[in-house]
């Protein structure tokens, strides 16, 4: 038999994120997807790679390289772009303090 007892601890409430501070953050992310894009696009241009070329040095999809320049791509994987840079030829350190991190 199994008796329904009541939680002994409350739900913990939802935070509370004031719309301004949400929208703000949604507007950084953005422009350093823009930031991100814009620098893709300059390194491979300065390496002379097209986007296939590039792509299958770096061993992945072109798409995926594409995405990147595009700005489709709204999250960066750290260790793509890592990749990305050695296959352009620029430091991954470079690339960062580029970006302004």
């Amino acid at each position: 038999m199994t008796e329904n007892k009541k939680r002994p601890w409350k739900e913990p409430e939802r935070l509370k994120v004031p719309r301004e501070r949400v929208e703000k953050f949604a507007e950084e992310r953005d422009q350093l997807t823009r930031k991100i894009a814009t620098l893709m696009k300059e390194y491979r241009a300065h390496s002379g790679l097209s986007v296939r070329e590039a792509a299958q040095r770096a061993g992945c999809h072109y798409r995926t390289l594409f995405a990147y320049e595009s700005g489709a791509r709204k999250s960066a994987d750290v260790f793509e772009v890592a990749v990305f840079c050695r296959v352009f030829g620029v430091s991954f350190l470079k690339f960062s303090r580029d970006l302004g991190l």
